[in-house]
């Protein structure tokens, strides 16, 4: 398994979340992810956001995320969708950080059991992903792979 990536911390202030400048964005086609901090501890998580059109999705994907619990599927934080940070990037961003764009076999049979382990847990819950690929697989603080983007 590769090695847990460290979150960046802030310094703390109070216990509300404030808008933070995202060392990346994390995205698909609709949504956005901006960072946000926890001003009391610091700790880092993103925060989905939709415009009007797909507001209905945001609800969907907020409700499913907030019933499930699995070191395999990204954990929501709260109804605003408040996602665990997942400083990592993509499975994507993983492999374009690599020479030749490649994860090493070690490592993706890792990321592999991280994804069907979080399936296998999805299904079991009576849900289908229904689009996973690299990008909407992030690596958490764990070094973890972790499903996302219902």
């Amino acid at each position: 398994m590769p090695p847990p990536v460290s979150p960046p911390q802030l310094p703390p202030r109070a216990s509300r979340p404030r808008a933070a400048t995202p060392p990346r964005a994390l995205s698909s086609a609709r949504l956005s992810a901006p960072l946000a901090a926890d001003e009391g501890s610091g700790t880092l998580f993103a925060v989905k956001s939709a415009p009007a059109g797909v507001v209905e999705q945001l609800r969907r994907e907020g409700a499913i995320l907030s019933t499930l619990r699995s070191p395999h599927v990204l954990p929501c934080l709260g109804f605003r969708i408040f996602l665990e940070f997942a400083p990592g990037g993509s499975l994507a961003d993983a492999a374009a950080r690599c020479a030749g764009g490649r994860l090493g076999e070690r490592v993706v049979r890792a990321y592999a059991a991280d994804v069907a382990s979080g399936l296998a847990y999805l299904h079991g819950c009576a849900l289908v992903h229904g689009d996973v690929k690299p990008a909407n697989v992030v690596v958490g603080a764990d070094g973890r792979a972790k499903l996302a983007d219902f």
